[in-house]
């Protein structure tokens, strides 16, 4: 992959997207390795400052553009009156588009495809376990993603990556031994939740299913 001249993405870029006050700086962001993830900072006229992710999506992996973003931007919508019914912060519990000047979800520029986010403050992401409590609190923030999209009409979404299959270099024995950690994690989850939320049945649904319409990655 050719390396991206910051400065000219700042400079062609950004001001096609609706932000506030007027972009400052652009810095490479996270350790993802499937999109290329930048952090903008904008100035406010008060002197404060807002930022936003920004993110040349990989079209080798998601060739159809179009059905990724218009899966997004439904499922967000969709978990962002979830999150307001239930008296949440819509701002911090889910991602947040900011549309291009023309007011679409994702912008194409020079055979190139971005989209925007705004950026969560005092937030942490971890790219692997160091202790139990993180595998834990992942597994229940997983967990209340598919809750709040139990009822979500997932014939909907565009399959963004067809054929999709995870390739495993392991062993046999270590596949099994995956796929089972992952269900006795999720049933646990269940169990730690029927006290808060009695009223839901809160289905199990496999890593794969969320990759293949272009949810879990970086």
């Amino acid at each position: 992959m050719a390396a991206i001249d910051v400065a000219e993405v700042l400079k062609r870029v950004t001001p096609l997207f609706q932000v506030e006050g007027s972009a400052e700086e652009l810095v490479p962001y996270g350790s993802g390795h499937i999109n290329d993830t930048f952090r903008l900072t904008c100035r406010l006229e008060d002197g404060g400052c807002k930022r936003y992710i920004l993110q040349k999506m990989n079209t080798s992996i998601f060739k159809n553009t179009a059905g990724l973003m218009e899966n997004v931007e439904k499922v967000t919508s969709f978990l962002r009156k979830k999150i307001v019914a239930a008296g949440g912060n819509p701002e911090r519990e889910t991602l947040n588009l900011v549309s291009t000047t023309e007011g679409k979800t994702y912008l194409e520029s020079e055979g190139e495809f971005w989209r925007m986010y705004i950026f969560i403050e005092n937030a942490t992401s971890f790219d692997e376990v160091k202790k139990p409590e993180d595998f834990y609190n992942s597994a229940v923030s997983f967990g209340n993603f598919q809750r709040l999209l139990a009822d979500y009409p997932a014939d909907t979404l565009h399959e963004t990556i067809v054929n999709y299959t995870i390739q495993w270099t392991g062993s046999p024995t270590l596949r099994r031994q995956w796929k089972k950690t992952y269900v006795v994690v999720q049933r646990m989850y269940r169990r730690k939740s029927i006290s808060l939320w009695p009223e839901r049945r809160i289905p199990i649904l496999s890593v794969t299913h969320w990759q293949k319409k272009g949810f879990l990655s970086e």
